[in-house]
């Protein structure tokens, strides 16, 4: 999968790209490995869906639901009680969100939602590349501090007590990028997920959620004649779904104009 984008130094340095001119000129260049390029492997959207120090599968899983699928979850129902699970023995955010599941009132969501989002855990909070977590790795401490962890050890070996925790010896985790959608398909990365919203239906949902967001912005309100977009869909598939045409397919369509007219014939106020 060769998919081509503008990059810069900037960029470059976050996608770990060499040989890249170090000015803030885009240029373009061609992502050959199915994990770049577009929508999905661009910085500023994965940045964009992160929280601040880690990343969120669910932020990023809403905005592409939202956004580019015209998919919009259902938050849960005001009257839940929802219990916040033990999550201490957690080590990865995906462990976190598999422990909400275990209570019933949070499965249902998490199971529709989630799995838009894990695709996106090999890029950190900045959109760069990861394979695998090092925020449970520790600093290794000053000499002074490691001095009296040593002690510390010893005197609890002579009680008979487990040894305390050394951290900063902790062994990276991989990352698991891999989920089950709820009709059973399935994916191991970022690759299978992009080949996954490449497919008939999920064309479909992106072009007809480009025609509805177009539309809004166009007129101020959401359409709300999906007989009008369903047609405006046909003919972007009769032009293969190319942009051009398809923004042609939507300012010619009654949806736009209907629109158009009825703002020119308001009585203007005085």
């Amino acid at each position: 999968m060769c998919i081509r984008d503008s990059i810069n130094a900037d960029l470059a340095r976050v996608y770990q790209i060499a040989d890249i001119p170090q000015d803030s000129i885009l240029r373009k260049h061609t992502f050959t490995n199915g994990r770049r390029g577009g929508l999905l492997g661009m910085g500023a959207f994965l940045t964009l869906t992160a929280d601040s120090l880690s990343t969120s599968p669910i932020h990023r899983a809403v905005y592409v639901m939202e956004n580019f699928l015209g998919i919009h979850p259902t938050p849960p129902p005001g009257d839940v009680n929802i219990s916040e699970p033990d999550v201490r023995q957690a080590k990865t955010i995906k462990e976190i969100l598999q422990a909400h599941t275990a209570d019933a009132s949070c499965a249902s969501c998490h199971q529709g939602i989630d799995p838009y989002g894990y695709a996106f855990e090999n890029f950190n909070p900045v959109g760069a590349w990861r394979d695998h977590y090092t925020l449970q790795i520790a600093k290794k401490p000053a000499r002074k501090k490691l001095q009296t962890f040593l002690r510390q050890e010893q005197a609890r070996e002579l009680q008979g007590l487990p040894p305390l925790p050394r951290p900063w010896e902790n062994k990276p985790i991989p990352v698991d990028a891999g989920a089950k959608f709820r009709n059973g398909v399935s994916y191991r990365n970022i690759i299978d997920y992009r080949n996954y919203l490449q497919s008939d239906v999920n064309r479909d949902r992106f072009v007809r959620c480009f025609i509805t967001k177009l539309l809004t912005y166009a007129n101020g309100s959401k359409p709300d004649k999906l007989i009008g977009i369903g047609r405006i869909l046909e003919k972007s598939a009769e032009a293969e779904y190319r942009i051009v045409d398809t923004i042609a397919a939507v300012v010619d369509s009654p949806l736009f104009r209907a629109e158009s007219r009825q703002e020119q014939t308001l009585p203007k106020s005085h």
